[in-house]
């Protein structure tokens, strides 16, 4: 899990890396508000789940980044002798975390709805398959 990650690939300490964590999960569960209300007030729901669609591939290849890119794994281009990770890696690391969160807050209050959006209720037929969606989505 990410505490694990903090604390053993990242070097925090456990209650640095607790609230981190703390953190980021109450920022994740706020977005949806601010996504839901920029979706009704201005955007629509299909412009923010797209919007939100892009900012979570960004944030995951950042993720993937922070692997992968020699000047931004955690401990430089070697893990031997390392006791914390770089500035750099912390930085995008954090920017990709709280990507996720922005794009969790767009996705999360119009991706149902807008599916429901799919079916007519006038038909019978669509009205069974719109149950099913709830369903299958719960």
């Amino acid at each position: 899990n990410l505490i694990s990650y903090m604390t053993k690939v990242m070097h925090q300490d456990l209650e640095t890396a607790a609230n981190s964590v703390n953190v980021w999960s109450g920022v994740t569960t706020v977005t949806p508000l601010l996504g839901g209300f920029l979706a009704d007030a201005y955007t629509g729901r299909y412009i923010m789940i797209l919007f939100s669609a892009v900012l979570y591939v960004l944030a995951l290849g950042l993720f993937t980044m922070t692997q992968y890119v020699p000047s931004l794994k955690p401990c430089g281009s070697t893990l031997n002798g390392c006791n914390r990770a770089t500035k750099v890696h912390k930085v995008v690391f954090f920017m990709a975390a709280y990507l996720v969160s922005l794009a969790t807050g767009g996705y999360k209050p119009c991706l149902e709805s807008f599916g429901a959006d799919q079916f007519d209720d006038n038909r019978l037929e669509e009205r069974k398959q719109k149950v099913s969606f709830f369903n299958w989505w719960n």
